[in-house]
C-alpha cells in the first residue's frame, strides 16, 4: 500500500510539473517572440517613417540634396511628434534637457537654418567650403548621439518593451526562464 502512496506522488508531482513546465515554456515563447518582434517592428517603422530621410541626408553630397532630406526628416518627426509617437523624453527617471525629444528636434532645426544660410553662398567661396566643412563635422560629430536619442523616444513612445535597459531586463527574464526550463525538464524525467 504504501509503494501505491509513493507512486500516485511521484505521478502526481510529474503531472504538476508538466503544467509548470508547459505554463513557464508558453510564456517563454511569448516573451521572445515579443522581442525579436519589437525590434525589428520598431526598426523598420523608423526607417520607413523618418530614419531613411536621415540616412540619406547624411550620404548626400550637395547641398540641396542634404537640405531637401533634412527638410523631409524634420516634417516627419513634427508629424510623429503630433500622431503621437515620440516620447516626451529618451528616459524614464533621469530626463534631462539632452534627453528631451524637442529639444533634439530643435537642434536640427539649428542645422536646417544653416543649410538655408549656406545655400545662398557662392559655391567657389572660401566662406561656403568652411561651411560645408562645419556642417559635415556637426553631422559626424553629434548627429549619431543625437538621432540615437530621437530614435530612443520613438521606441518609447511606440515599442516601450524594446527600449534600451528594459530591453535588456525582458532579455534577461527571459534567460532565467530559459535555465528555468531546462532546469525543470531535468527534474522531471530524473524523477
Amino acid at each position: 500500500m504504501l509503494t501505491n502512496e509513493y507512486v500516485s506522488r511521484d505521478e502526481l508531482l510529474k503531472k504538476r510539473m508538466t503544467k509548470w513546465i508547459i505554463f513557464i515554456v508558453v510564456l517563454f515563447v511569448y516573451m521572445l517572440s515579443m522581442t525579436i518582434y519589437g525590434n525589428i517592428k520598431s526598426h523598420y517603422e523608423w526607417d520607413l517613417l523618418a530614419g531613411s530621410q536621415w540616412q540619406l541626408a547624411d550620404r548626400s553630397s550637395t547641398l540641396e540634396a542634404k537640405s531637401q532630406y533634412i527638410n523631409s526628416f524634420l516634417a516627419a518627426l513634427e508629424n510623429m511628434k503630433e500622431k503621437g509617437m515620440l516620447s516626451e523624453h529618451n528616459a524614464f527617471l533621469l530626463k534631462t534637457p539632452q534627453n528631451k525629444t524637442e529639444n533634439n528636434i530643435l537642434v536640427l532645426k539649428t542645422l536646417q537654418k544653416r543649410l538655408e544660410e549656406v545655400s545662398g553662398m557662392d559655391t567657389k567661396s572660401f566662406e561656403y567650403n568652411q561651411a560645408i566643412q562645419q556642417i559635415t563635422a556637426q553631422e559626424q560629430g553629434e548627429a549619431h548621439a543625437l538621432i540615437s536619442d530621437i530614435f530612443g523616444s520613438f521606441q518609447m513612445g511606440r515599442y516601450w518593451y524594446v527600449w534600451g535597459w528594459v530591453n535588456g531586463v525582458i532579455i534577461f527574464a527571459e534567460v532565467i526562464l530559459g535555465f528555468g526550463i531546462f532546469f525543470l525538464l531535468c527534474l522531471r524525467f530524473s524523477l
